[in-house]
Order: structure tokens, then C-alpha cells, then sequence
């Protein structure tokens, strides 16, 4: 309902079961394309995906794929020493219909108990070949200090250059700021940050940004 409420162009999705991938998938595959793999390859509860969701009305898929958050990203089920699970990040280059730019969305989860900054410097390093085009990272960092790590690879929070901010408050229940959308800037303009507080959908508020490219 929450989905269908906003109904947005563009969605990276945290802690998806394959019971949740099925239901999105039913719901929502004739409007949106979806992309993503799940993070342990158990086919059990822990198997979670982060996906993304398109309109494919609007957009192109390009290429997309998912890569787990480790010095080898490549390497199925890997992960940092200090992760309790193995975290992953789903990436897809789209080609927006109407203005044939080409962009890169991420969505990611970091781990709640640790190597968080690890992490980062993982995703960094990997998603450096796609610095020349337009970017968004969307997940849960489980940490407020992930801020300031990604700021430091030149990826700022989309609240802090949007022109309009609507309740730029906590985005987990529990009282803490700990999911963002990052951008690189390059060629994008953010006009609105909005952290739907009022959503009782899930136990982290959804985040909604309005953008707009420009050359």
C-alpha cells in the first residue's frame, strides 16, 4: 500500500525474503522491472535481497547486478571480518526514455553490528567506474557516522542539498538517523527530502527524494 500510496519512479527496497520477492513481484512486475540477488543463497529468511524496482515505462535497463559488500565483490557470500552477515549492494544503470541520460542506483544494507566503514570503502572502491555518471545509493547504513565515511568519497546525503526538507528527522522507529540517499551530484539536482515519519509500513521510515537531471 505504501508503494502503491507514493508510487514512485525509481525504489531500492532493504531485507526482502524470498516470501516479500514473490509478493513484490506479483504486485508490481507489470509496471516495475526488478532487479537484485539475495545475500547468502540459503533460500531461508537470512537469504535477504536489497532490490531494485523501475518503472519500465520510463526507463531502460542498461545493466544490473549484485555485488557483496567484501575486498572481493565478485566472490558470492563474502564478506568484511567484522560483518555478522554477509551485506550486499545491487547496482543498475538505467537510461531515463524522455532525456537519454544514463545513471547508476544503488541500494544497499550495511551491517548492524559492524564493519560498517569497511564496508563503504568496499562499495567505494568498486563503484568508482561508474564516477562519471550520475549516482544515487540508497540503503540502510545501520549508522549515523556513515555520513561523514562517504562524504569522504565525495557521496553527500541527498537532505543536505535538497531545496525543500520535510521532517529531515530520525528514519528508524527506534530513534536514530541511519538510512539515506546519497548522491555524487554529477548532473542531478535534488528538490525535495522527505522522510515519510507518519508510515507505520515498517519499522524504518520510507525516505522520498524528488530530482531532477540536468546537463
Amino acid at each position: 500500500k505504501t508503494i502503491e500510496d507514493i508510487s514512485p519512479d525509481l525504489m531500492g527496497l532493504q531485507e526482502c525474503t524470498h516470501d516479500w520477492m514473490a509478493i513484490l513481484t506479483d504486485r508490481f512486475s507489470s509496471e516495475y522491472g526488478i532487479v537484485g540477488e539475495g545475500r547468502d543463497g540459503t533460500m531461508t529468511d537470512t537469504d535477504q535481497f536489497n532490490p531494485i524496482l523501475y518503472r519500465k515505462d520510463k526507463f531502460t535497463l542498461i545493466e544490473s547486478g549484485t555485488r557483496w559488500l567484501s575486498e572481493t565483490p565478485e566472490v558470492r557470500y563474502s564478506k568484511v571480518p567484522d560483518s555478522s552477515y554477509e551485506r550486499i549492494f545491487t547496482f543498475a544503470i538505467l537510461e531515463e526514455k524522455a532525456t537519454g541520460v544514463r545513471f547508476v542506483f544503488i541500494s544497499t544494507h550495511f551491517d548492524h553490528q559492524g564493519g560498517q566503514a569497511d564496508q563503504a570503502s568496499c562499495m567505494a572502491a568498486y563503484i568508482e567506474q561508474f564516477r562519471d555518471l550520475p549516482m544515487f545509493m540508497c540503503g540502510d547504513y545501520n549508522g549515523s557516522g556513515v555520513e561523514k565515511i562517504m562524504d569522504g568519497y565525495g557521496y553527500v546525503s541527498t537532505e543536505k542539498i535538497a531545496s525543500e526538507k520535510v521532517n529531515p528527522g530520525n528514519t528508524f522507529s527506534g530513534g536514530s538517523k541511519i538510512d539515506f540517499i546519497f548522491t555524487n551530484g554529477k548532473g542531478v539536482t535534488v528538490t525535495h527530502y522527505e522522510v515519510k515519519n507518519d508510515n507505520d509500513s515498517s519499522d524504518h521510515y520510507p525516505i522520498v527524494v524528488k530530482y531532477k537531471f540536468t546537463k
